[in-house]
């Protein structure tokens, strides 16, 4: 069998982590499907969930982050802004302008790129993304205080450094709470041509070279504020409206007590204004699920995914969830149809209420292109659902989805295998080219911590060893066994 390597798919992520939780170092580049294996309490969830650091834009949050782009870009443009930024930048704008007057073309060093995005991202008092906002993101997520409280044990400080597209975004922190944030370009060079044209125009280059192109008649003030803008809309596009989703392991028992629960933490609980009863906070992830299922308007429409949500539902629930909106005031109601007869949610298998939120954001919400991170998918499957479950994946991430998974099922990982090496003559949605996924170990130092560990994934399948030393020691304590109870028979 052919044992050709091809490129990777990305889809422009990569996050690399020092000392945070359980985790010393990893190294994470995210393609369609992106798997994280190894032992419990090893950071498999933390590192999936430092995606959620994007608002997306179904976030509540996305208004305030977009507060930059929705009220103030007129400002950030205007004379008074121009003024700021010619003076706080002084050498590296009039050098631009002065080049833009003289030549046809000019090359900015990195370091001039990196001053022009330093000034945008961090010096400018309307700021796109501020560090407290970040922040924020960071201790819904993680459930935290601080963000000193993710810092590994044993360890002074830690550090997060995540790129998106042509951008790099850093975090190092320390216990003493101290926090450094940054934002810089990968970009090396820009470089300016002049042309025929009537409006400017820019292209990136494989991610190191921006090209700026502008009519010949066009201010050389004007073109350097075009570059600002269109790097600030760069960024609003591929980090603050990223479409980000998460699916928490605790989404069976959620749905168990959906209704009840809605009602009270959402609707009741905050009317009462009882200064003695403290609300506990939720998981941001958990939050992100229950705002999902109240956030439907009037007129529920069909999503992307639809038909491949009904197959799911045919193959595996044998039967249909149904999304009935009431009223704007209250959450839709939740059902499922089995058989001609409907059931409450609170009355389904568990097996049933664990799939609910997925086949939902199948249907109604997920589009082409967003990322879905699935924690433990297999949850409450029969070990078949499981193997079907990791047929449905390879689909939707053939059909455009982006899913991140953390699993300890190796009959997801052995159906996964099977369809890597399966053959690919031809395009089929139940192949999966070897391309489109990345499956990292968790594994485990001789300080008892972990570091990221990359599978080796070709034609010839899934290179894991994790499961079969497990199924080893356990075929060789059943062995032990047996030949000790021959023995005593003996």
């Amino acid at each position: 069998m052919a044992n050709k390597k091809e490129e990777k798919v990305k889809i422009d992520i990569d996050i690399k982590v020092r000392n945070i939780g359980p985790i010393n170092k990893g190294n994470v580049s995210f393609t369609p499907l992106t798997i994280f294996v190894g032992p419990n309490s090893a950071g498999k969830t933390m590192l999936a969930h430092l995606l959620n650091i994007f608002p997306g834009s179904q976030k509540s949050w996305i208004d305030q982050l977009t507060f930059f782009f929705s009220q103030s870009m007129k400002e950030i443009l205007s004379h008074e802004i121009k003024k700021t930024f010619l003076k706080n930048s002084r050498n590296f704008a009039q050098n631009i302008i002065k080049n833009l007057d003289n030549n046809i073309s000019i090359t900015l060093s990195k370091v001039e790129t990196n001053k022009l995005f330093k000034y945008i991202f961090s010096k400018n008092e309307n700021s796109i993304f501020k560090l407290q906002n970040f922040l924020e993101l960071f201790k819904s997520y993680y459930s935290v205080g601080n963000l000193s409280e993710l810092i590994t044990y044993g360890e002074n400080s830690g550090r997060i450094s995540i790129t998106v597209d042509i951008f790099n975004i850093h975090f190092n922190f320390n216990k003493a709470g101290n926090v450094k944030y940054s934002v810089s370009g990968k970009v090396k060079n820009i470089e300016f041509s002049k042309a025929d044209i009537k409006e400017p125009k820019a292209d990136i280059i494989e991610d190191s070279l921006l090209k700026i192109v502008y009519p010949k008649t066009m201010e050389a003030e004007n073109i350097l504020l075009f570059l600002i803008e269109w790097i600030s809309n760069r960024f609003r596009k591929k980090v603050l409206l990223k479409r980000v989703y998460s699916l928490p392991a605790i989404r069976s028992g959620l749905m168990q007590v959906y209704p009840p629960l809605i009602n009270a933490y959402i609707k009741i609980i905050p009317r009462l204004k009882l200064t003695w009863l403290e609300i506990p906070s939720l998981p941001g992830a958990t939050i992100d699920l229950l705002s999902q299922l109240t956030s439907f308007s009037s007129k529920i429409e069909k999503g992307y995914f639809m038909n491949i949500a009904k197959e799911m539902e045919e193959e595996m629930l044998h039967g249909s969830v149904n999304l009935e909106k009431i009223s704007e005031k209250l959450p839709p109601k939740l059902s499922f149809e089995e058989k001609n007869h409907t059931l409450n949610i609170n009355r389904v298998s568990s097996s049933i209420s664990e799939m609910i939120p997925f086949i939902i954001y199948l249907k109604y919400i997920l589009k082409k292109g967003d990322i879905l991170i699935i924690d433990e998918p297999e949850s409450h499957l029969h070990p078949r659902n499981q193997a079907v479950l990791a047929k449905y994946l390879v689909k939707l991430v053939n059909n455009g989805l982006n899913i991140v998974i953390t699993t300890h099922s190796d009959f997801i990982i052995n159906k996964l295998n099977n369809l890597v090496m399966k053959e690919q003559k031809t395009e089929s949605d139940l192949s999966l080219s070897p391309a489109k996924i990345n499956l990292y170990l968790l594994e485990q130092t001789k300080s008892n911590f972990f570091n990221t560990k990359e599978i080796s994934i070709s034609d010839d399948g899934i290179k894991l060893e994790e499961f079969q030393k497990i199924r080893e020691e356990l075929y060789e304590e059943e062995v032990k066994l047996f030949y000790k109870k021959e023995q005593k028979t003996s």
